[in-house]
């Protein structure tokens, strides 16, 4: 409950600033708010007014008034008390949102919903920015479907997209491609709602 770092006396009822630099303890523990007014930015786990070389812990809410980062490949955001929802960092590629345990069957991973009281739905937005003129025949946004073959294999089994068929202002045209995958060699079609469709005609077309 006392001491003196830098002739400024820990406990007293009126301080002068002090400083030190380092502090020989195991354990710190307070009852009260500990505020730091140093405004450092963070550009990694070792810059900022406060940075640990171990985890962090917080039982209530965190509030962050800026940029929150991952730096490491294959990072995750779990949620729910048992990490029931993982948001996982694909390396290179982009994010994939997993309901944990798998084994529970029907379980939903992503769902978007307008709670708005009118006739609008809810949108899910792909946008394709060349940074220049869009031209003919772009693609502006895919939705790829892979499942597992009877030999454990991840294979693509089929695609939804959108393009742009005709890129001329005010005249523009675009449309949605609904391709099952189909082998070469196979004898049989894809089914789309009931209707058999030719599919596509290589497994390995890129979408």
């Amino acid at each position: 409950d006392s001491g003196a770092i830098d002739g400024t006396i820990i406990g007293a009822s009126a301080t002068a600033a002090g400083s030190f630099g380092a502090l020989a303890a195991t354990t710190i523990t307070g009852s009260g708010v500990l505020s730091i007014d140093d405004v450092t930015e963070s550009t990694s786990t070792t810059t900022g007014s406060v940075h640990t070389d171990g985890g962090l812990g917080v039982a209530k809410d965190a509030h962050f008034g800026n940029d929150l980062s991952l730096i490491s490949d294959s990072a995750l955001l779990t949620m729910g008390a048992n990490d029931d929802v993982i948001i996982r960092h694909i390396p290179d590629e982009g994010i994939q949102i997993m309901p944990y345990p798998t084994t529970v069957a029907g379980n939903t991973a992503l769902e978007i919903k307008s709670s708005a009281d009118d006739e609008d739905s809810s949108k899910l937005r792909f946008t394709k920015d060349r940074g220049t003129d869009t031209v003919d025949n772009d693609a502006i946004g895919k939705i790829l479907f892979y499942s597992d073959d009877d030999g454990g294999n991840m294979t693509h089994y089929g695609s939804i997209r959108s393009m742009v068929t005709d890129a001329s202002h005010a005249d523009e045209v675009g449309a949605i491609q609904i391709r099952p995958t189909v082998p070469t060699a196979a004898t049989v079609t894809g089914l789309i709602d009931g209707l058999t469709v030719s599919g596509r005609t290589n497994v390995n077309d890129a979408i």
